[in-house]
């Protein structure tokens, strides 16, 4: 996933997250895997301090350019420069979203659970608003067949929504 915050600065941050998980559906409740501060982590000070990011799925022809959101910039510099990906500003929602991600979500914090015996933090939003471009089955189930996304499996390695067998 690709996880979109903003600086108190206004600028715009975009960083790539294989660590996203639903934590519970009533309300929906998911969790982001922080790595340790040992550096600084511009999406986790955004997220802390702002309260809200977007969570933007990837599709498969721009893997290339959301991996790339992995190097560490400068504060200033927006992952969004990219030519590949394109900001998209929702009205009331001050994080910025991946205009081609064909599943956006928005965020809010909860809470953060820190993770002693390695330094992590785990980091719980609450779901706010989604949106899709992908159609929906007649059970309103997500076709991911028709509108592969990717998952990851691990620092660099992503398979197609389209291979996940459904039961």
């Amino acid at each position: 996933m690709l996880i979109g915050t903003q600086s108190d600065g206004d600028g715009n941050n975009l960083a790539i997250f294989n660590t996203f998980q639903p934590l519970g559906s009533s309300p929906p409740i998911f969790s982001v895997l922080i790595r340790p501060l040992d550096q600084s982590r511009h999406t986790y000070e955004n997220m802390k301090t702002q309260k809200e990011w977007t969570v933007n799925f990837i599709r498969p022809e721009w893997v290339k350019a959301a991996h790339q959101t992995s190097r560490h910039l400068p504060k200033k510099e927006s992952e969004f420069d990219s030519e590949v990906l394109m900001h998209e500003a929702k009205v009331g929602i001050s994080a910025p979203f991946v205009k081609e991600a064909p599943i956006q979500m928005h965020f809010t914090w909860l809470r953060e659970i820190a993770i002693p015996e390695n330094g992590t933090r785990l980091v719980l939003g609450q779901l706010r608003q989604l949106w899709t471009k992908i159609d929906l089955d007649l059970d309103q189930r997500l076709d991911f067949e028709k509108f592969p996304v990717l998952s990851s499996w691990g620092l660099s390695h992503y398979t197609h929504g389209k291979e996940v067998t459904a039961i």
